[in-house]
């Protein structure tokens, strides 16, 4: 079983570094997977998000009966009944090994810092489907009972997750600054925050 474990985490991360390289994401939450699963009611939530923008989700998912189901994956601020950050929705065949899912947000902005909370639902197919609930602790990652506001209460530190999305960047922006004693504008040349390009 741990090979097989091994094997899976492998995978997954593999997976989500090749979806995200070609966005030029980063890699800021990776929680070893397990391959034994939880029910989806049982949500999670993320603290101190270092990333600028929510690129991908990589969960494991599994079913006793194998069959196509589309899985919806809800990010919210703060809570699970916060303000909705994106929705995110995958239509795949899921069967009774743990295999990965990886939701893509479309790098949408979050704020430096923030506390992501996620629940999923199948919107289609059969609805009796598991996710990787992970191995170990994860900082910064916790599995709730339910999606209970605010958070639920704490069951485990940590769930099978790779998350991606875009960090800082400096590049330069040019800006008019005073006036010379000649009368001529005066360029200067100043660094500012902003998205790394996806």
């Amino acid at each position: 079983m741990t090979l097989l474990r091994t094997l899976f985490q492998a995978a997954v991360v593999a997976a989500a570094l090749a979806y995200a390289a070609g966005a030029g994401a980063v890699t800021f939450v990776s929680c070893a997977f397990k391959g034994q699963g939880d029910p989806l009611e049982r949500s999670f939530y993320i603290t101190g998000y270092d990333g600028l923008t929510l690129g991908t989700v990589t969960l494991g998912h599994a079913a006793v009966a194998p069959g196509e189901r589309s899985i919806a994956l809800t990010a919210r601020a703060n809570a699970y009944n916060g303000g909705i950050i994106g929705v995110a929705v995958v239509t795949r065949t899921i069967g009774p090994e743990m295999s990965a899912t990886t939701f893509d947000f479309g790098n949408v902005p979050v704020p430096p810092g923030a506390t992501i909370a996620f629940t999923q639902t199948v919107v289609a197919g059969d609805v009796n489907v598991t996710y990787d609930r992970g191995a170990g602790n994860c900082p910064g990652v916790t599995q709730t009972f339910d999606s209970a506001p605010i958070l639920s209460e704490d069951l485990r530190e940590t769930v099978g997750l790779v998350v991606t999305g875009s960090p800082a960047s400096f590049n330069s922006a040019t800006v008019l600054t005073c006036v010379q004693p000649s009368g001529r504008p005066a360029k200067r040349t100043v660094p500012r925050a902003s998205f790394a390009p996806p």
